[in-house]
């Protein structure tokens, strides 16, 4: 912000397979991740605006999905205090009567009150790294019941909207004091995708051993963060578990104690910077 040390923050975020999971808790869920992603940066959210994206309002099961998400969306808006100061409706998305899963998308912006922290805002060999959240049996909507079973089963999922005030408060004030280098969401594929996008962006190295089942390497429960601490500090944060470390050695490792993968970092990097073109590859 011009003659101020302050700045603003923004992220866009939506989760379709979340809310055609459980359109009520899943409505909750795009403004919670929104909300997460700017705390990852050390702002405070303050405000947020959407676009809702539906099949046919005609269809019962249409209408309830829009009634049902904008409830949790208006819930947590104000459980996290980001009122919506604008936003748009697109309805009747079919295509030969097939809806679109509903779709509503959030863009939020924060503020940073002073960005001094973030010239040394930047992970490096040697920082600790912290799960922050609970990791639970949570694959309703999540890319790894997309790849085993091509749809979504709707099974039962929850978030806790005041443990993400709590947990959003103290991630931030780590920001700010200084002691966090990095602070990552935990999204789409679990802690090990989370893991693994780190060290590809980063091109560092990780050695990680974590206390959770085969399947749970890729939950996504809600409400949870990835911290790097710098080196001689700690992260004073209830339920905060240390669990490994960042490296400079191009090794990515992370095991539970029954399995281990383990791959080289530029490797991670390749897969990373390439996904786009893969995807836009035509074969015959």
């Amino acid at each position: 912000m011009e003659g101020t040390n302050k700045a603003i923050a923004s992220t866009i975020d939506g989760e379709a397979r979340y809310v055609y999971n459980q359109p009520y808790e899943g409505g909750k869920m795009v403004v919670a991740e929104a909300y997460r992603n700017l705390i990852a940066v050390g702002a405070t959210p303050l405000a947020m605006t959407d676009c809702l994206n539906y099949g046919s309002p005609e269809k019962k099961e249409i209408y309830q999905q829009l009634i049902d998400s904008t409830k949790g969306m208006a819930e947590a808006c104000e459980v996290l205090k980001t009122p919506v100061v604008s936003g748009n409706v697109s309805l009747y998305n079919e295509t030969k009567g097939t809806s679109i899963f509903p779709t509503p998308v959030v863009g939020m912006v924060g503020i940073i009150e002073d960005i001094d922290y973030l010239n040394d805002f930047q992970p490096h060999a040697g920082d600790k790294l912290y799960v922050v959240g609970e990791t639970r049996n949570d694959f309703g909507g999540s890319q790894l019941e997309k790849l085993l079973y091509g749809k979504v089963n709707h099974e039962s999922e929850a978030l806790d909207l005041s443990e993400e005030v709590a947990k959003g408060e103290a991630i931030k004030k780590a920001i700010r004091d200084g002691k966090a280098s990095h602070v990552q969401t935990v999204g789409k594929g679990g802690l090990l995708i989370t893991l693994a996008r780190f060290s590809a962006y980063y091109g560092l190295g990780v050695d990680v051993k974590l206390d959770v089942t085969d399947a749970q390497l890729f939950s996504e429960s809600q409400g949870r963060y990835i911290v790097a601490v710098k080196d001689g500090q700690t992260l004073d944060i209830p339920g905060a578990q240390e669990i490994g470390t960042v490296t400079n050695n191009n090794e990515f490792k992370v095991t539970n104690g029954q399995t281990t993968v383990e791959d080289n970092v530029s490797t991670l990097n390749e897969i990373w910077e390439g996904a786009i073109p893969q995807c836009m590859t035509s074969a015959d």
